[in-house]
C-alpha cells in the first residue's frame, strides 16, 4: 500500500499530473458503504470558528444542499443562535426522514457528526433526535468511502484535493482556515459581504460532496 501510494505521488512530482486508481471492491468497504440514492438525501457541511471566545469555539454556519441543488444556510452568531440553528437543523433532518425514510445525510470526514454530538450535549437539546439519526445510520461519511475505494496521487484525502478530479473550485476562499479569518474579520467590521463570501465557500463544499 505504501509503495503504491508513493509511486502515485512520485508520478505527480515528475509529470505534474494527478491520477487515481480504483482499489479492489470489498463488501462493506469503500463503495460498499454507500446506501442507495434517495430523493430526500442531503449533503452537509459545517463552518466553525475555534477562536470565537477563549477556549471555546462557535459553529456559526450549517450548510445543506439537496439533490435538486437547492442550498440552505443556517447561521448562528452567538450561543443562543447556535442552539436555535442546531434545533432547526435536526428538525429539518427528521422532517425529510418522515417524508422519505430512505434519505441520508452525506458529509466528508467526522467533523460534522462530532460537532453535532457536542452541540446537543452543550445546549441540552435534541439529544434523542440526534441519537435516532445515529442509530438509523442516517449519516454517511464519504471520507471513509473514498479512502477505501480510491488511491490518489495527492498527499492527503482532503475534499479540496479529491475534488480536483471532478470539479474546479470557484470560491475565493481556499480552505477552512481562510473562512475562520474572514469570520473573525466580519466580527470586527460587520461587513455583510464577508458573510456572503463564507456562504459561497460553504455552498461549494456542499456541492463538492454532491458531485463526489
Amino acid at each position: 500500500t505504501l509503495c503504491a501510494q508513493a509511486a502515485l505521488q512520485l508520478s505527480h512530482r515528475r509529470t505534474g499530473s494527478h491520477r487515481y486508481e480504483h482499489l479492489e471492491p470489498l463488501e462493506q468497504r469503500g463503495l460498499g458503504l454507500l446506501p442507495a440514492p434517495s430523493p430526500g438525501d442531503l449533503f452537509y457541511d459545517i463552518e466553525g470558528d475555534p477562536f470565537w471566545e477563549p477556549g471555546k469555539g462557535l459553529e456559526y454556519l450549517h450548510g445543506l444542499v439537496d439533490r435538486d441543488g437547492r442550498f440552505t444556510a443556517l447561521w448562528a452568531h452567538d450561543r443562543e443562535e447556535e442552539r436555535v440553528a442546531v434545533e432547526r437543523l435536526l428538525d429539518l433532518f427528521h422532517e425529510r426522514l418522515a417524508a422519505d425514510p430512505g434519505m441520508h445525510v452525506y458529509h466528508y470526514a467526522s467533523y460534522e457528526t462530532s460537532a453535532l454530538k457536542r452541540l446537543v450535549a452543550e445546549h441540552g437539546t435534541r439529544e434523542e433526535a440526534l441519537d435516532e439519526l445515529l442509530r438509523r445510520e442516517t449519516f454517511v461519511d464519504l471520507y471513509a468511502v473514498v479512502r477505501q475505494s480510491l488511491r490518489i496521487s495527492h498527499p492527503s484525502y482532503s475534499i479540496k484535493n479529491v475534488r480536483q478530479f471532478f470539479m474546479t473550485a470557484e470560491a475565493n476562499l481556499s480552505g477552512g482556515d481562510d473562512a475562520i479569518v474572514l469570520y473573525e474579520q466580519w466580527m470586527a467590521e460587520r461587513d455583510p459581504r464577508l458573510l456572503e463570501a463564507i456562504e459561497r465557500y460553504n455552498e461549494e463544499d456542499c456541492i463538492s460532496t454532491v458531485r463526489l
